[in-house]
C-alpha cells in the first residue's frame, strides 16, 4: 500500500507540502485530545475480557482501539471502519502484491475512500478527511494525492496498531521476562515510558521499509551501492543491533529515546503519527497488565501464528484474565 502519490513515497517540496497538512492532525496536543477515547476504547474492550475470562487480544482489544482511531482521524462511517480493518489486514498478509485476492482487497479499500470522500463532502467535519478536501480546493493537494494519501492514512494506522499492540503484549508475557518487566510498569509513569518505547522497538510494526534507491555511490559496510540501486531497510533488525543496544532481544526498563529505535522510521519520513502510535500502544498494555495482573497466554507460545511481509501481524494471540489455578 506504499504505492501512490503521499507523504511516504514523495521527496523534496512535495513531501514537505504534504506533511505540513497532516501535522495539525498528529501534534502532541492533538494526540493528547484524542487520549481520553483511546482510554475508553481500552477500558471497553478490557471490560469484555474480564466478563469472557479472556480472548483474543487481536480481535477483542487490538481491532477496537485501531478501528475506534481510524474512525475519528477520518471520519470514517463506523459501519465501514470494522470491514477496512479486515481489509487491511488481508492487504499485509503473506501473498504477492499483485495477485487477484490482494489486488482485489486494494481496489475495494480504494472504493471504500472514495466513498468517504462523497459521504465528507456532504458532511464535513473536524477530521483529516475534510482538512484534506478544503486542501484540494485551495489547490494545496492534487487530486490523485487526496485519495491516495487517504488509502495510506489508513492501511498505516491501522496496520501499525494492529501489529504492534499484540506483539508488544506477547513480549510481556513472556515467562522468562514477564514478571521483571510487570514489576517496572506498575512503578511510575515515566518507568511505564520506557518500558513501552522498549517495547516498540522490539514489536516493529514494519518489518520493512518501502524501496528507497541510492542518490550517489554509498559505501555500506563492505558492499558498494551505485547511484540508483534499491535499497530495503529491515527496521526490525536494525532495533536488535547488539551494537546499538545492549541484551538486545530482552525489554528494560531504561531512558530510551525515540530516536535510539527504527520503528517509526527515521529522518525526514518519520512517522508523522508517531505520538498517536506510541500513546495507543501505552495504553493498551500498561491498562491491560493493571487490570489483569495474573493475565497469561492461553496456547503455548510456540503456537502462536505470526503472517505478513513488510507488517508482522499475530493471527491471534489467545490469553486467560485470571491467576493461574494453584497447583496440589
Amino acid at each position: 500500500m506504499s504505492a501512490g502519490r503521499h507523504v511516504l513515497s514523495s521527496d523534496g517540496a512535495d513531501h514537505k507540502r504534504l506533511r505540513a497538512l497532516l501535522q495539525p492532525f498528529f501534534s502532541s496536543d492533538a494526540t493528547e485530545r484524542r487520549t481520553p477515547t483511546i482510554r475508553r476504547t481500552v477500558t471497553r474492550a478490557l471490560d469484555r475480557l474480564a466478563a469472557q475470562g479472556g480472548g483474543d487480544l487481536v480481535a477483542d482489544l487490538a481491532v477496537p482501539v485501531a478501528v475506534r482511531s481510524v474512525i475519528d482521524l477520518l471520519g470514517l462511517p463506523e459501519e465501514d471502519a470494522r470491514e477496512l480493518a479486515e481489509l487491511s489486514l488481508r492487504l499485509s498478509g503473506p501473498e504477492h502484491p499483485r495477485s487477484p485476492p490482494m489486488e482485489a482487497a486494494a481496489q475495494a479499500m480504494r472504493k471504500r475512500m472514495a466513498r468517504l470522500l462523497v459521504h465528507t463532502r456532504r458532511h464535513p467535519g473536524n477530521n483529516l478527511t475534510t482538512a484534506l478536501l478544503r486542501a484540494h480546493g485551495d489547490d494545496l493537494i492534487r487530486g490523485g494525492e487526496l485519495l491516495d494519501s487517504l488509502v495510506f492514512l489508513l492501511f498505516a494506522g491501522l496496520d501499525s496498531t494492529l501489529a504492534a499492540i499484540p506483539a508488544g503484549a506477547v513480549h510481556l508475557l513472556k515467562r522468562d521476562e514477564s514478571a521483571t518487566v510487570r514489576a517496572l510498569l506498575r512503578t511510575t509513569d515515566a518507568m511505564d515510558t520506557m518500558v513501552v518505547e522498549d517495547l516498540i522497538r522490539l514489536a516493529a510494526p514494519f518489518t520493512y521499509g518501502v524501496w528507497r534507491f541510492a542518490a550517489e555511490p554509498l559505501q555500506l559496510g563492505q558492499h558498494l551501492l551505485r547511484r540508483g540501486d534499491v535499497v530495503v531497510l529491515c527496521f526490525s533488525a536494525g532495533n536488535v543491533d547488539p551494537l546499538a543496544h545492549f541484551s538486545p532481544w530482552e525489554v528494560h526498563g531504561r531512558p530510551l529515546a525515540p530516536g535510539d529505535h527504527l520503528s517509526f522510521g527515521h529522518g525526514r519520513h518519520y512517522c508523522p503519527g508517531a505520538a498517536l502510535g506510541r500513546a495507543q500502544v501505552r495504553l493498551a498494555l500498561t491498562e491491560l497488565l493493571r487490570r489483569f495482573p495474573g493475565i497469561r497466554l492461553a496456547v503455548d507460545r510456540r503456537d502462536l501464528v505470526c503472517r505478513g511481509n513488510v507488517a508482522r501481524h499475530f493471527v491471534s494471540v489467545p490469553v486467560l484474565t485470571g491467576e493461574p489455578p494453584k497447583r496440589r
